[in-house]
């Protein structure tokens, strides 16, 4: 939805098409899967970033996709060379670093494909050169933007789709795939301006063990507490199970340690021999200082559990994740496979470097 309350979306989008289930038989009193709007994500050459195109007053720009943000945001630059009108909130963002925005951009036109809406505010991002000053890469779509559907992901073919949240349930596997793992969400978060913020907390098996994770495709590395790395894996941080990476660029002197799982699973759907970054929790109980575990929230009195982990994109990017909101469920197979470039008679192959 738009931060206004209005539904993304709902004042001009273009028609939806239903999608072909092949041999499944639809009941008579549900719909069939319906699509809203496709587009074809910008990914890092590491694939640790995904940027959604989008069109902001008519100019077209490139967000992060970001399922564990709160809110959607914009940089000051890009701000500033929109000429988008500000407006204070009552409610201020902040990052790691401790800096914060109270600020938001008013945008009278917002598209993502074929799907447009007026009247969005994103918050003005709190980090200066949050995409060290890339003109294009201008901000963050959150789930804010995103509960109002379900959301599709192939991290394999770059395609982000939004899809309506009414149809058959548990009909919406609709790409091939061999394996498919269903697993119950918690969707919640803060609640801001009377919405639920749709973070998604799923259940997974780390090494054996269940743990609660948050799904954030705005985070390039998994991240594992290090309360929960001690006391329920019995990791000694720094020693050749758990080395010592690097010190946590936001804030010098806290540590983040590595180790390598040999399995994480979602209901037996298994990503093998991950490595996770083990980092101090700085968000355990009320949010009101900065993002849990490297997501930006606004500033509450919201008491919450913060997750065990963090699932970033170096385990996301070789699945296809479809999140239904609707139904409390998260559907998860093996990425697709990006199909071949085209060939033309003659020509000389394609460079690879």
């Amino acid at each position: 939805m738009s931060l206004r309350g209005r539904p993304f979306g709902a004042i001009v989008f273009a028609a939806s098409l239903p999608i072909c289930w092949g041999s499944f038989a639809l009941a008579d009193d549900c719909h069939p899967l319906t699509l809203v709007t496709s587009v074809d994500m910008v990914p890092t050459k590491n694939k640790l970033r995904e940027f959604v195109p989008v069109t902001i007053n008519g100019t077209p720009k490139l967000m992060l996709l970001d399922t564990g943000g709160g809110i959607s945001e914009i940089t000051d630059e890009a701000a500033n060379e929109l000429n988008l009108p500000r407006e204070r909130l009552t409610i201020r963002t902040y990052d790691l670093a401790g800096e914060y925005s109270d600020f938001a951009a008013d945008v009278s036109a917002f598209g993502l494909g074929t799907l447009m809406t007026t009247s969005v505010q994103l918050v003005v991002a709190p980090q200066k050169k949050l995409f060290g000053g890339d003109p294009q890469r201008i901000g963050i779509i959150g789930p804010d933007l995103l509960v109002n559907y379900d959301v599709s992901i192939d991290f394999g073919t770059n395609k982000f789709s939004l899809l309506s949240p009414d149809h058959c349930e548990g009909k919406v596997v609709y790409w091939p795939a061999d394996a498919i793992a269903v697993v119950p969400i918690r969707v919640g978060g803060v609640v801001y301006r009377a919405s639920q913020l749709g973070h998604i907390v799923v259940p997974v098996t780390l090494d054996g063990q269940n743990v609660d994770a948050l799904l954030d495709t705005g985070a390039s590395v998994s991240i594992l507490s290090r309360r929960v790395a001690e006391s329920d894996f019995g990791l000694k941080l720094g020693s050749a199970d758990a080395p010592y990476f690097r010190d946590m660029a936001e804030r010098p002197g806290a540590a983040i340690y590595r180790h390598r799982f040999g399995s994480l699973s979602f209901e037996g759907l298994a990503v093998n021999n991950q490595e996770v970054d083990i980092m101090p929790e700085f968000m355990s109980g009320k949010t009101q200082t900065g993002p849990e575990l490297g997501t930006r929230l606004p500033d509450t009195n919201v008491q919450k559990p913060a997750p065990d982990l963090l699932i970033g994109m170096d385990v996301l990017r070789h699945l296809h994740i479809y999140i239904a909101y609707k139904e409390k469920k998260l559907y998860v197979t093996p990425a697709g496979v990006p199909a071949p470039a085209a060939s033309v008679a003659g020509a000389p192959p394609a460079d690879t470097h």
